[in-house]
């Protein structure tokens, strides 16, 4: 598993440390930021980057993520919104290893439903109606509600929003996956947002906390 840790944290926000103030001017706490982008109400490709990193081996990490939003379907007898989340990573020598990650939205509503992650196969589903808000501004925070996983496993996050400068805003998701209550590994994402509500800049640290292993990464620029 250690070449590939990041899944469900990724397909929260893209849904971790770094991305931080990169201008020394901070952006207006009072600007409002659209969020449509990230969760399920445009359609088409959000957002593609190349990403470089390493891990606590000392090995390099490069590869790239993407994350679409296709059209409505039926699920069941719920209309649903996919949005498909990939990461592709490459961990020093080790062969490169892919993830899939698909979270369904209430058409209606745009309330996240479910998460499937297609390399496992594990279904986790929200416990209660839970979304982002459409718009936000610096210093805006909350709790997203948990999903239980069909793996046993229970997944509990937070988000908050802070200043990146430049009339930016990160948006930070500290997610941790829990196993009989205790945290078995913990991941901070974050997506960095324009005043237009595109999506420009993808970070994130993930821990493996039995193992001590944690891989950080971050972009570098769209993958066109």
């Amino acid at each position: 598993m250690k070449g590939l840790v990041c899944t469900v944290f990724c397909s929260l926000l893209l849904v971790a440390c770094g991305g931080g103030e990169s201008s020394s001017t901070p952006t207006n706490p009072n600007q409002i930021f659209n969020l449509s982008k990230l969760e399920g109400r445009v359609q088409g490709t959000v957002y593609t980057a190349n990403v470089t990193g390493n891990d606590s081996n000392g090995s390099s990490i490069t590869g790239t993520v993407s994350q679409k939003i296709d059209a409505a379907r039926l699920q069941g007898k719920v209309m649903v919104i996919p949005q498909e989340t990939v990461l592709n990573l490459t961990v020093g020598s080790m062969p490169p290893m892919s993830s899939t990650t698909t979270s369904y939205f209430d058409a209606t509503t745009y309330d996240l439903n479910s998460i499937f992650t297609q390399q496992s196969r594990v279904t986790c589903t929200s416990t209660s109606p839970d979304k982002l808000p459409t718009t936000v501004k610096v210093g805006d925070s909350g709790i997203r509600s948990p999903l239980t996983c069909d793996s046993g496993t229970m997944v509990t996050s937070s988000y908050k929003v802070t200043s990146a400068g430049n009339d930016r805003i990160n948006v930070i998701t500290s997610t941790s996956i829990n196993q009989a209550r205790s945290p078995q590994t913990t991941s901070n994402t974050t997506l960095t947002v324009d005043a237009n509500g595109n999506i420009v800049g993808f970070s994130a640290k993930t821990v493996e906390l039995s193992a001590g292993y944690t891989q950080s990464y971050h972009s570098l620029s769209r993958a066109e």
